[in-house]
């Protein structure tokens, strides 16, 4: 349970920035691997139209990562 308890973290903005995105990524781990909880709340982002590209994504986080270094 403690990948969807960080997502419910990230979608709640509890102890981390609200981050949605992460929230669902974090879901849907959690769903693959059983979590009941996560199956619910991952559907319910789908049922609202949130699709992630991922991969797409994670590649974005990377590109901010590295701007944010470099400004620092």
């Amino acid at each position: 349970y403690a990948i969807y308890s960080l997502g419910l973290s990230y979608e709640l903005g509890e102890g981390v920035e609200k981050d949605e995105i992460m929230a669902v990524m974090y879901y849907q781990q959690a769903a693959v691997l059983g979590v009941k909880e996560a199956m619910t709340r991952y559907g319910w982002y789908l049922e609202q139209g949130v699709n992630i590209n991922f991969e797409k994504e994670n590649e974005m986080r990377r590109g901010r990562e590295k701007e944010i270094c470099f400004l620092k």
